[in-house]
């Protein structure tokens, strides 16, 4: 599209004034108090700044027009512009899907063995279970576990009997450690209404029950945290180490 530029400066003519400054200083008229500036002129000295005195105008006519057109092409390229919204959709489409594939994998929880392996609180536990090679099965993603976990502070908690217990045969720590897992998912608000539960270790079972402030109880102790949600079963914490019968180890 060809159009027509027209570009004109105008500069009007102004009246100049040449004044030079008063050597001699006088008393303001108006204001008697005041000494200020004076300024002389063809006419001589004027009278002071409060009051307008006589000037001799030097006009300086100054016009200045110019007319210039200058054609200007204005070229569309629908092209170009589908071309980047393509590119601009194509970006915001890759980056969305990686946003999602991202959050999807950020959300995506992990295994029992990787919750116990990676809590600083369960060290006690972990390297129990890593001694008697149960950790790797309990990281299989095609496995479904409930396993009651007992923490560091459990640990702290067993009794000179039970230590012993435990160090009596090398493998009474293998069965007490599969007494805490039970094949399957049972969440706490179904443990609450009193399970019998048959875990790992055959020769005995779980009791678990509502205790008197509503918190889960199994056996004799306390689920301080319920339903960690893993991606092949579920978590619950409790306060001691569970013991079999005695007889069945």
């Amino acid at each position: 599209t060809m159009r027509p530029t027209t570009t004109t400066t105008t500069t009007t003519a102004r009246p100049t004034t040449t004044v030079s400054r008063c050597p001699t200083p006088r008393v303001c008229n108006c204001r008697p108090t005041d000494v200020l500036d004076h300024y002389t002129d063809a006419n001589g000295c004027a009278t002071c700044r409060c009051l307008a005195g006589p000037t001799t105008p030097t006009v300086r006519p100054t016009t200045t027009t110019t007319t210039t057109e200058r054609p200007t092409t204005t070229t569309r390229s629908t092209t170009s512009r589908s071309s980047s919204s393509s590119r601009s959709s194509s970006t915001r489409s890759s980056s969305s899907s990686s946003t999602r594939s991202s959050s999807t994998s950020d959300t995506t929880p992990m295994s029992i063995g990787d919750i116990v392996n990676t809590n600083p609180n369960f060290s006690r536990l972990r390297d129990a279970l890593r001694a008697n090679n149960l950790l790797d099965a309990l990281m299989d993603p095609d496995a479904s576990y409930t396993v009651f976990a007992p923490d560091n502070n459990a640990f702290g908690k067993l009794t000179e009997d039970q230590v012993a217990l435990i160090g009596m045969e090398s493998n009474n720590l293998k069965q007490i450690l599969k007494y805490h897992v039970v094949p399957g998912v049972f969440r706490a608000r179904k443990l609450r209404k009193g399970r019998t539960l048959q875990p790992l270790f055959k020769k005995d079972t779980l009791e678990t029950r509502r205790g008197k402030i509503g918190n889960l109880r199994v056996e004799n102790a306390k689920v301080k945290t319920a339903n960690i949600k893993a991606a092949n079963g579920v978590v619950h914490v409790v306060n001691k180490v569970l013991i079999p019968d005695v007889e069945t180890l």
